[in-house]
């Protein structure tokens, strides 16, 4: 018994990985920078992690912006100057993929209101969801209470951003 916890235990801190990638704009220049980094294991999970939150703090400190942030007057100035590069970022919605860069694409004026309420109703739909066949799976057996844990963090973290 206490190999098979051992065994289980050693799984845990060996397994889990990150792949994290982001597109970032200078709004007075056009220029656009790209922060990505993946690992997998207990060390490079988190490193990965670590470096990209570093690398987007690094150029969010140099002005840059993730595009959704860029008020149509800005997008309208840099299209407006010739820069092509960047149109390319401004003609594309944001994709929102959790309640944080909803929030943030509604408060930058990127998206309506409407289309806010309907971000949020979606994300919350596709929430309930996913807990719901997480829960479906450990009420038939086929995961046990520590990955049950596991995954309804897994499902919130992404939910909330």
């Amino acid at each position: 018994m206490k190999i098979c916890l051992s065994l289980v235990v050693l799984v845990l801190f060996v397994t889990g990985c990150v792949s994290k990638q982001a597109m970032l704009v200078n709004p007075d220049t056009g220029q656009t920078q790209n922060c990505g980094a993946s690992g997998w294991g207990w060390f490079g999970a988190p490193y990965a992690s670590h470096m990209y939150n570093k690398c987007v703090l690094n150029m969010r400190a140099n002005g840059y912006k993730y595009p959704y942030e860029i008020s149509s007057e800005q997008q309208q100035a840099l299209l407006s100057d010739g820069k092509e590069n960047y149109s390319e970022v401004t003609i594309v919605k944001p994709k929102l993929s959790n309640v944080r860069e909803a929030k943030i694409a509604y408060k930058a004026g990127q998206i309506s209101k409407s289309e806010y309420k309907s971000t949020i109703y979606q994300l919350k739909s596709n929430y309930k969801m996913k807990v719901r066949e997480i829960k479906l799976d450990f009420n038939t057996g086929k995961i046990d209470e520590l990955e049950y844990r596991k995954r309804i963090t897994i499902a919130k973290m992404d939910y909330s951003g």
